[in-house]
């Protein structure tokens, strides 16, 4: 670098050839310079770009790749090759890749490759086995072709999802765990958004009133009709005053089983 005169600094390129004399001594030197400000200024905003995706696919936990099919040549970004566990330098192909899956999953993805190849879509969800451990990923991938059409490879990302694969088996867990509970005790749920009128009713909450799931239609007034004319009253007293005290709605009544309410003289007798 040399600082001009305006204090500003230029990066400067030299390069210069020895002339020797017959013992090998150096009696003359000649040489040329140019001005590499520009590319530096461009050089240092490359490495500033890749640090930004590198930093913005770490954050994300997005990976990106590119294969060159002729060649089976795989690049990986920073982050694929956190996610493969994979050191960087390591020369990457397809087989890497493939090796990299979990051989339950490997006939699928492998599957999933080849018809990509052929034109087809490549957005898929498997596992990985990395260090002994599992982890799941989403990749999603697009064809890249030169001018005459000619395939030359793909570009596609990386996902690591096993946080979110986690939290769903998580709350599918809770879900079974609770409705095996509500199956051993009988006990059926419901959720009612009041705003809007619509109702959820659990199996067992179907069942309560009589019904298979699907032979009636989840609603106030469908609920209201099975419930003994004597209690309601009470009933609709009761939920009032929830909504307008804050508090815990319980209460007990009867229910009119469906075969009842095919002949409504039977409930005044």
């Amino acid at each position: 670098r040399i600082r001009c005169k305006d204090g500003s600094l230029k990066w400067i390129y030299d390069h210069g050839i020895a002339q020797r004399d017959a013992s090998g001594r150096v009696i003359r030197m000649a040489g040329s310079e140019s001005d590499i400000t520009e590319r530096k200024r461009i050089d240092q905003a490359l490495r500033d770009s890749q640090a930004d995706l590198n930093r913005a696919q770490s954050v994300g936990q997005i990976g990106s790749w590119r294969i060159d099919i002729k060649r089976d040549e795989l690049r990986w970004s920073d982050e694929n090759h956190r996610i493969f566990g994979v050191p960087k330098g390591t020369p990457l192909t397809y087989e890497t890749f493939i090796t990299a899956v979990h051989p339950d999953d490997r006939a699928y993805v492998d599957q999933a490759w080849n018809a990509f190849l052929q034109g087809g879509a490549y957005d898929i969800e498997h596992r990985l086995s990395v260090n002994g451990k599992m982890k799941w990923v989403r990749e999603k991938a697009e064809l890249e072709f030169d001018d005459q059409g000619q395939l030359l490879g793909g570009f596609g990302i990386t996902q690591d999802i096993t946080d979110i694969k986690l939290a769903e088996r998580a709350l599918r867990e809770s879900e079974a765990r609770f409705q095996l509970a509500s199956e051993v005790g009988r006990s059926g749920t419901w959720d009612w958004d009041v705003s809007s009128g619509e109702i959820i009713w659990s199996s067992v909450h179907f069942e309560n009133l009589g019904y298979r799931v699907g032979e009636i239609m989840p609603s106030y007034q469908a609920w209201a009709e099975r419930v003994h004319p004597d209690d309601l009253p009470g009933i609709e007293t009761e939920l009032q005053r929830t909504m307008a005290e804050h508090r815990d709605y319980v209460v007990e009544f009867r229910v009119l089983w469906p075969d009842i309410l095919q002949k409504p003289c039977e409930i005044c007798e």
